[in-house]
């Protein structure tokens, strides 16, 4: 799958990023629905019951575990709703969610915004010459190009004596994107929220951490 999805974050080509992306989001959406197949939980529920009818429950056993873990997380996925049209809106939620979510990354992934400095102000940022060249500052001087991608921005928040230049990379990598995905953001936070309620959780948090050790926001 990491031949599949890495390239939607690392590949200099958007169109191969994008291609990425739409590979990312089937195979989530092929893995959500094997778990979300109602005669598959069913046959798995008969199977476990049988098997548990016919040896001494014990907590401890990684099979038991693994069949718990595995109804588990059919039921996660809507297996454990009567309602045919509650489970396909569970999975229209889901969907949107990734569609959402990955749009998201995309836009990050495809962020161009770029920062120009002089090397005064880069000044402690090794190699500073790989920074591409914009022109000459009035006076003399050079400014260069420092885009909001990691390889660019992390030497220049790690290193640069200048503290207004650590800021303004800072500032501006915090506030990348803000304008689309604040949207974006808000949207699975509302969907994730109403997906917990059709599973009958009280929240989304306290979805989230049925699966933790901590199991309730409480």
């Amino acid at each position: 799958s990491a031949a599949l999805t890495l390239p939607s974050m690392t590949h200099a080509d958007p169109d191969v990023r994008s291609a990425s992306t739409s590979a990312k989001d089937a195979l989530k959406g092929a893995f959500d629905a094997a778990f979300a197949r109602p005669e598959l939980f069913g046959a798995l529920s008969e199977a476990v019951a049988t098997t548990a009818a016919a040896a001494a429950d014990d907590d401890g056993d990684e099979d038991t575990r693994l069949e718990t873990e595995m109804l588990r997380r059919f039921r996660r996925n809507g297996c454990g709703l009567e309602d045919g049209a509650k489970r396909a809106e569970l999975s229209e939620k889901r969907a949107e969610i990734e569609r959402t979510c990955s749009a998201f990354c995309a836009s990050i992934n495809d962020c161009s915004t770029v920062l120009t400095f002089t090397e005064d102000e880069l000044d402690g940022v090794p190699d500073v010459a790989r920074y591409s060249a914009v022109g000459e500052k009035e006076g003399g001087g050079v400014r260069r190009k420092v885009s909001l991608k990691a390889p660019d921005a992390m030497p220049v928040l790690q290193f640069c004596r200048n503290a207004d230049t650590r800021k303004a990379v800072a500032v501006a990598m915090a506030e990348k994107c803000q304008s689309e995905n604040t949207p974006r953001f808000l949207d699975v936070v509302r969907l994730r929220d109403e997906c917990a309620s059709i599973l009958g959780a009280g929240s989304h948090a306290a979805f989230a951490l049925e699966t933790t050790m901590a199991a309730t926001p409480e």
